[in-house]
């Protein structure tokens, strides 16, 4: 089983928490009950298939790094800027601020089938297999609609309407490192969109490889993308919003082995 945390502790050896600056045992009370709130997903096996269930308060982000790990792609999730009908206290963490309960996303478990050769397939028929796993986190009516953008690179999942990496960006990267792209691709999200973005966790001896990349006028999950190839092409990325902090957190991880 698999969870936000599992995922961020088995990367412990190549991975570092960017907030160590004075804000951020600020910030980790209110991240914990809103990103890092345990999901979880088991299996049941049959001869040609794999049924994954998934329980987490983003389901869907769930979804897609199991999704990742079968399929030996990249997919990328961009959550919803949540609304107050799409969110309930957690159970388990609370504010900083106020000790009251954080906000997390109120998701709902759902389960979703997958071929057992699924990385054996073409491109274009994985798409369609995750086209089902959006049809089965749709049929339960978790909060949020949801869509799928097929990028040159990978596939991106956002919100179906107002998605912040929409937004076309340029960005210039000749021979700096990756995380100082990737930081200059979140600043003019930011500048474009009034929005709030941070970088919350990333495999830093990864994301510090030099990198020549030039994207003129491109979504910015597009962009995002093609700077983390251009490192290694097994990085993928989710943009979580947290309610509490209003404010949009990048982690970045690879997304198979």
């Amino acid at each position: 089983m698999h969870n936000t945390q599992d995922e961020q502790t088995s990367l412990k050896s190549s991975t570092t928490t960017l907030a160590r600056k004075a804000l951020v045992p600020m910030r980790l009370g209110f991240i914990l009950g809103v990103v890092a709130l345990a999901g979880a997903a088991s299996l049941r096996v049959r001869a040609q298939e794999i049924d994954v269930y998934v329980n987490s308060p983003r389901p869907l982000a769930e979804a897609v790094k199991e999704f990742e790990r079968r399929c030996k792609c990249v997919i990328t999730y961009e959550d919803l800027k949540w609304r107050s009908d799409q969110v309930e206290p957690s159970p388990i963490f609370r504010r900083r601020s106020d000790g009251a309960a954080a906000m997390i996303p109120r998701g709902i478990p759902f389960t979703f089938t997958v071929p057992q050769d699924l990385a054996q397939m073409s491109p274009a028929v994985i798409g369609q297999h995750f086209d089902s796993v959006l049809g089965s986190f749709e049929a339960i009516q978790n909060p949020g609609e949801f869509k799928v953008v097929r990028g040159e690179r990978s596939i991106h999942v956002i919100p179906a309407a107002s998605a912040i990496l929409n937004r076309p960006i340029c960005v210039i990267a000749d021979g700096v490192p990756a995380i100082t792209a990737v930081r200059t691709a979140l600043n003019e999200v930011s500048r474009l969109s009034g929005e709030k973005l941070d970088l919350w966790t990333l495999p830093l001896n990864i994301v510090k490889r030099p990198i020549h990349v030039t994207m003129s006028h491109q979504p910015a999950q597009e962009v995002l993308t093609r700077i983390l190839a251009a490192a290694d092409q097994r990085l993928s990325w989710h943009l979580f919003y947290d309610v509490n902090l209003q404010t949009y957190f990048l982690t970045i991880y690879l997304a198979y082995h």
